[in-house]
């Protein structure tokens, strides 16, 4: 099943990027529905596929392929190509972005909490789970504290949450 409440569909208004890794998270018991239904592959496709898959080729590459062909649908072709490049850079080499959203900052030193809250806009305790649960890092070092006090840079302070979103904090 693919729905919005189970947090497993690609909205069409989704960036190339948000697409490709959404598509690549996928789990593999999916895929044939998937390339059915979301990249337009015949059965007969269908089922080549999973042959490919049962002889041993790698769902991350039939995975790839399918969010190849689903980003050039609603996006072109060079946007695929950059979605593609993006998310080997991120997962298989542990890159960050090239591009990611700039915020602007007043204070120079701030707490990690309504930082992470405000650049992604999240609910407070939303950005509480994620910082005490690990899943922030701030350049490039993990913070499980919410109440930790981060220096926000003249040239930028990276705030990453998860492996999908970067924001650049910057000092005004």
């Amino acid at each position: 099943k693919m729905s919005k409440s189970l947090d497993n569909y690609v909205a069409l208004e989704d960036s190339p990027d948000e697409m490709f890794g959404k598509t690549m998270s996928i789990p593999d018991a999916a895929l044939p529905n998937w390339l059915e239904l979301a990249a337009g592959l015949t059965p007969v496709d269908v089922a080549e596929q999973m042959k490919r898959i049962a002889a041993g080729a790698n769902p991350r590459d039939v995975k790839a392929n399918m969010a190849y062909k689903i980003v050039a649908m609603y996006h072109g072709e060079k946007a695929a190509e950059k979605a593609m490049t993006e998310f080997d850079k991120r997962f298989k080499k542990g890159e960050m972005p090239e591009e990611m959203p700039e915020f602007e900052w007043k204070l120079s030193q701030m707490a990690v909490g309504p930082v992470v809250a405000s650049v992604f806009k999240l609910s407070n305790s939303q950005a509480r789970r994620d910082i005490e649960g690990g899943g922030v890092k701030v350049d490039g070092q993990v913070v499980k504290d919410w109440n930790q006090v981060i220096e926000i840079k003249k040239d930028g302070t990276i705030i990453q949450k998860g492996k999908l979103h970067f924001a650049k904090v910057k000092l005004e």
